[in-house]
């Protein structure tokens, strides 16, 4: 307060002594635009891509005090009474279920921001006639409100999330995490002024204003804003008013010669790889390893998933856990739906098979681990999952048969601190259909976009080597990368399916990098021509083409890479399906349980095994444990990894 107070009495006595003094009070309405660059913030968690910005609309009343300091030249002081509330947005598309079918649907991930600042403000400005230029920093302390966050299922209209049986999860309300509670920012305007009296002391002015903060609202990442406004001020003149300017006629015309004035020279160091001239037009410069013109290229991409005939539990638990989908809407989704959302779609997927073949019957095997006491929870498993299918699917209880064991046939097994990871996969029930087409892979088919190159690696310079901070890079107006750290090492930009059609749309991709270079905004655009080539050309001019298979059929037991009976069959299905022509890949793979030696050596016996059941030109790898990033968590996360995937061009003449 004591700093409002000491603003006011600055205002008051301004105005009482000053001559040319203008008092002013204004309103005006702010369009917050915020950028930001995270996923979820310390206690507000979110499954969704990156907050990347947001938007909101606030008043803002005023009260200042203009003095002219020498002729047009004024300087001022403001108070400021602003709401910066926002909602930050961003859209992720998801499969869903319905009707039996998978799909598109689209989650809203929203973080309202209650935002009121005070602030100080003083500038400089310049008046050309009626026009008033500002430019000026302001000081603001801030008032964060309680955050709402939440993530929305907006569509297909009359969708749920299986957790909730809401269309909302992750519903959370609290304070802003490391919030920043004190900003300077910078501030511009221009302002009309319209007198309102014939004294022209009383003057309405509107104004557009552009103010930007130069700090975060949150130390724990990045989270700026820009607000532009629009309002007006009504301003009162104490003092004489400005002196007309003197006739022409009153001005002495005194002929001289004029003395040119003396001119410093300068000699600049040559920029590598650019003329002089280039240098000072150019602040940054962009480049890229793209020569010439990228080939984008439509193929017909067909994917062989495994139906893992298991549901999972929780400890002691025969409740069905929510990740499972119980709801009868299943349709075939995309080739880039992962094994593991595959899977939680097992029971609509078993039910539309019971369906197809009316004469095939299930049997349900319970089984517990070896830390569950109770052993009746095994059989309470398997009538959880009959259950299910006999009421949300509507399957006739006459074809399923439940039974009980202690621990499963291919058991998990695990020493130390990886034991409870192999009791989490002995808690299921095991699935076996007395026709083996009920369990047979699932197919998927697809058109894909691929790029050639692969990635395009983007890298950028300045003038004198200077860093380049404050920094983001979009391609095709989608932010892929920013920091306010300086432009340290390359990017990589390999787009994905989604990504590469949107380049064949467009023509060609258009890299912008916009930065902070010697204290000013500066940017550059590097364009590479888009070549598309699409199926329905290939396939209208008859040109030699392909399909692309990918498997992920051959699932292996615990720690074991022998082919099994089922193993055989479908690597029989495999065969016929690609012939001796294609390019094939094999890798084998393992989930993190074990020693990242054994591991190594697993995949690559697993790899061995499947590539000698194939023809053609076949290359092997193992690549043992997955990456870091890709989660271990669940157990069919796990077990889903203890297989091999086998890629195949097959050639189309």
């Amino acid at each position: 307060m004591r700093i409002i107070s000491v603003c006011v009495v600055i205002l008051m006595w301004s105005a009482i002594l000053a001559a040319q003094v203008r008092v002013d009070v204004g309103t005006a309405l702010g369009f917050t635009t915020a950028n930001a660059a995270f996923r979820e913030l310390p206690g507000f968690p979110s499954c969704c891509p990156s907050f990347d910005g947001g938007s909101g609309v606030g008043g803002q009343l005023s009260l200042g005090s203009d003095i002219t300091i020498w002729r047009s030249l004024i300087g001022g002081v403001r108070l400021t009474l602003s709401d910066r509330s926002h909602t930050l947005t961003t859209r992720e598309v998801v499969d869903v279920i319905e009707d039996n079918f998978i799909v598109q649907g689209e989650i809203q991930h929203t973080i309202a921001t209650p935002l009121t600042e005070f602030g100080v403000e003083s500038f400089l400005g310049y008046r050309f006639g009626n026009v008033t230029l500002r430019q000026g920093l302001g000081f603001a302390t801030r008032s964060f409100g309680q955050l709402r966050a939440k993530e929305e299922l907006v569509a297909p209209s009359g969708a749920v999330f299986t957790d909730t049986r809401t269309t909302e999860r992750n519903v959370r309300s609290g304070a802003l995490p490391q919030s920043v509670g004190t900003t300077l920012y910078g501030i511009s305007a221009i302002g009309l002024d319209i007198a309102l009296t014939k004294t022209q002391r009383w003057r309405f002015t509107p104004e557009v204003s552009l103010a930007y903060g130069f700090s975060s609202l949150t130390s724990a990442t990045q989270w700026s804003m820009i607000v532009p406004s629009i309002g007006f001020r009504i301003s009162y003149e104490f003092g004489s008013a400005p002196d007309a300017p003197p006739s022409p006629r009153s001005v002495p015309v005194q002929k001289t010669t004029p003395t040119p004035p003396a001119i410093a020279t300068k000699t600049e160091a040559p920029v590598s790889g650019s003329s002089k001239e280039d240098a000072i037009k150019h602040d940054v410069v962009l480049r890229a390893n793209v020569r010439g013109r990228l080939r984008i290229e439509e193929i017909e991409e067909e994917r062989f998933l495994p139906i893992l005939p298991y549901i999972f539990f929780d400890a002691s638990s025969s409740t069905i856990p929510s990740r499972y989908i119980t709801r009868d809407t299943v349709r075939s989704g995309t080739t880039a739906i992962s094994a593991v959302a595959f899977h939680h779609r097992v029971f609509p997927i078993l039910a539309q098979r019971l369906r197809q073949y009316p004469t095939a019957d299930i049997t349900l095997v319970g089984t517990t681990s070896a830390d569950e006491v109770d052993s009746t929870v095994a059989l309470a498993r398997a009538r959880s999952v009959a259950s299910t299918l006999t009421e949300a699917f509507g399957i006739s209880a006459k074809r399923i048969k439940v039974r009980s064991r202690r621990l499963p046939g291919n058991a998990s097994v695990a020493a130390g601190s990886e034991g409870p990871l192999a009791d989490e996969e002995n808690r299921r029930v095991e699935i076996v259909s007395t026709n083996d087409d009920v369990l047979a892979p699932y197919r998927i088919a697809d058109t894909v976009a691929t790029m050639t190159p692969p990635k395009i690696v983007i890298e950028a310079s300045s003038t004198g080597d200077l860093p380049i901070r404050n920094w983001s890079v979009r391609v095709n107006d989608v932010r892929i990368d920013s920091s306010s750290k300086a432009f340290a090492s390359p990017i990589e930009y390999a787009p994905d399916d989604a990504g590469a059609q949107a380049l064949m749309r467009d023509g060609n991709l258009r890299v912008l990098l916009a930065s902070t270079h010697q204290g000013e905004r500066v940017s550059d655009t590097l364009s590479v021509a888009v070549d598309a080539i699409r199926l329905t050309d290939k396939r209208r001019e008859r040109r030699n083409d392909s399909i692309v298979e990918r498997y992920e059929l051959v699932v292996f037991p615990f720690r074991r890479a022998d082919l099994s009976a089922e193993h055989r069959r479908i690597l029989k299905f495999v065969r016929s399906r690609i012939g001796t022509t294609a390019r094939v890949t094999v890798e084998g793979c393992t989930d993190v349980i074990g020693s990242t030696e054994d591991n190594r050596r697993i995949s690559l016996e697993r790899a061995r095994a499947v590539a000698s059941e194939l023809s053609g030109n076949v290359t092997v790898t193992g690549r043992g444990e997955p990456e870091a990033t890709l989660r271990q968590q669940l157990p069919e996360e796990r077990m889903l990894e203890r297989v091999v995937r086998i890629n195949a061009v097959v050639p189309v003449r």
